[in-house]
C-alpha cells in the first residue's frame, strides 16, 4: 500500500469510528482533540449521524474527503418552541 493510500485509509477509519461511536480511536491521533469534543454533542442531537465517503484525494500528507452526512433516519432530540428569542 502506498503512503497516499495509507493516509486515505486512516481518514476512512476515523469516519468509521465516528459513525460507530468508537471515539477512543481518536485518542491515537492528537490532531483530533477538537473532533473528540464536538462529536458527542452532534451525536446527542442526531444519534443516527452517518458519513458516506464519496471521494478522497490525497497529496503528500494531506487528504481531502468529500462525504455525505446523513442524519434523517431519526428525528433530532430537540423541538422548536416557535417563540422569538428575547435578549436584554
Amino acid at each position: 500500500m502506498t503512503l497516499l493510500a495509507e493516509n486515505k485509509a486512516v481518514i476512512r477509519a476515523v469516519f468509521e469510528a465516528l459513525d460507530a461511536d468508537r471515539l477512543g480511536m481518536l485518542d491515537d491521533h492528537p490532531g483530533y482533540w477538537q473532533t473528540r469534543e464536538v462529536i458527542p454533542m452532534l451525536k446527542g442531537a442526531f444519534p443516527d449521524l452517518r458519513h458516506e465517503i464519496k471521494e478522497q484525494i490525497a497529496e503528500g500528507d494531506l487528504v481531502a474527503t468529500f462525504s455525505i452526512v446523513d442524519y434523517r433516519r431519526l428525528r433530532p432530540r430537540w423541538t422548536a418552541s416557535h417563540r422569538p428569542a428575547i435578549t436584554d
